[in-house]
């Protein structure tokens, strides 16, 4: 039998290529293990760590006595099993840490620290205070806690798997990274689109982003340390540049997302005969538009949750980067070329509403000034800015192109090893 070391595969002696990757296949080598202390064997007749005597000649002369050499491995520490258990245990933190209070809501010049409960029950019962649409936070609450429970599930079911294969570790891992995910959704949706300001992360709620993010790591370490044998270093290099870059501008796009949306201010002078008043009226927030531009807030409130959920897929595309050795398959590319997509086709939408929904409101809100009974003479200075948004769509843009352009490199990738597989045919 040979033995392709990259995909670590057995195939019959009639074979010199791997039909799956195209590397070179290897005659495979039986290894012998000592049954006193398990350490590997070359064909010593004494044991180089225990220094047991050995026979390796097991022929019929073979004394009673002597101790046939097992060909079982002993149980050993599966750094593969280690990373399961890890993304295992990031799935069970965010379902747990979802519940604890770890989003700080401020309301009415009072701060408190909110789970998801306050956005399943107490959020309906207050819904005269926000001048959102609370309903669209309901349904997002409910989407996140499904989804954590779904991939907690899974994480015990793939942790328990991990130990007949090493391609389970993966997917618990990747049940690990949609749980934080999920979790980073359900805070940036209700900072976004329903509080904006109002909304932060509570102490609980930066100790689990902390702590997720480092059992992530090094479960990601884990899985690569255990699978080293399989990388190819030159696709696996692409991989990281490809990952880091596309993490990166994600990054990037909601930092400056969730920290404005646009910028209106109106900076009104009224003059009296004996002084001077100066007012500055500011909005930058996507749930104040709601009040005056219900028509046109309703349709992107309505792209707001498919928006923030091909935003992290496509996060979630691009970490899982770190881990992935091999080329994926034709329905993959394809399921994340549509993805890709979407994800450019709704960030122009949604940039294109807030547009419309900020000029409805910058014109309503003037003619409000302007109603208003002053005592003395008054000039309204205004301005409406896009600065955040603009960048936020150009860097979605980018991420976009990233995502084509690892879809280009691995069909350049690919064409040597289906060239070696047609040769190998021939």
């Amino acid at each position: 039998m040979k033995i392709c070391h990259h995909c670590q595969k057995k195939f019959s002696d009639e074979f010199s290529f791997c039909p799956t990757c195209g590397k070179l296949l290897e005659e495979e080598q039986k290894v012998l293990f000592c049954p006193y202390c398990g350490e590997a064997l070359k064909g010593e007749k004494n044991c180089p760590k225990c220094h047991h005597s050995l026979d390796l000649n097991l022929n019929s002369s073979t004394s009673s006595q002597t101790k046939v050499v097992s060909n079982k491995k002993p149980l050993q520490i599966s750094y593969s099993a280690i990373g399961a258990f890890l993304g295992l245990l990031v799935a069970f933190l965010s379902l747990m840490f979802i519940f604890i209070p770890c989003v700080k809501l401020t309301s009415l010049g009072k701060t408190t620290n909110e789970g998801i409960i306050f956005f399943l029950s107490d959020i309906l019962e207050e819904k005269e205070l926000f001048k959102v649409p609370i309903y669209f936070s309901f349904a997002f609450s409910i989407l996140t806690l499904f989804i954590l429970v779904v991939s907690l599930v899974f994480a015990i079911i793939y942790f328990i798997k991990s130990f007949s294969s090493t391609r389970y570790t993966r997917h618990a891992l990747s049940t690990g990274l949609i749980s934080i995910l999920a979790f980073l959704a359900f805070y940036f949706y209700q900072k976004i689109y329903l509080f904006g300001s109002a909304v932060s992360l509570s102490t609980a709620g930066i100790i689990y982003i902390i702590l997720s993010a480092i059992i992530s790591i090094s479960a990601i370490i884990c899985y690569c340390y255990s699978n080293y044998k399989k990388i190819d270093w030159k696709v696996y290099s692409k991989h990281l540049i490809i990952g880091i870059l596309g993490c990166l501008f994600v990054v990037l796009s909601f930092a400056f997302f969730a920290k404005e949306a646009y910028d209106l201010t109106f900076e009104i002078t009224e003059q009296d005969r004996y002084y001077i008043n100066y007012f500055t009226i500011t909005f930058s927030s996507i749930a104040i538009l709601y009040e005056d531009v219900k028509t046109l807030s309703t349709i992107l409130y309505a792209i707001s949750p498919f928006y923030i959920i091909l935003s992290f897929m496509m996060f979630y595309f691009f970490i899982q980067l770190f881990f992935e050795f091999d080329s994926p398959s034709k329905n993959l590319k394809l399921v994340s070329s549509i993805i890709m997509g979407l994800f450019i086709l709704f960030s122009i939408a949604q940039f294109v509403f807030i547009i419309l929904c900020t000029t409805q409101a910058f014109d309503i809100v003037k003619e409000d000034i302007i109603k208003i009974d002053f005592s003395g003479e008054f000039s309204i200075n205004s301005s409406l800015t896009y600065t955040y948004t603009i960048l936020v769509l150009v860097f979605n843009i980018i991420i976009g192109s990233i995502g084509y352009l690892w879809m280009i490199l691995e069909k350049k990738l690919g064409k040597p090893k289906q060239q070696a597989i047609q040769n190998q045919t021939v």
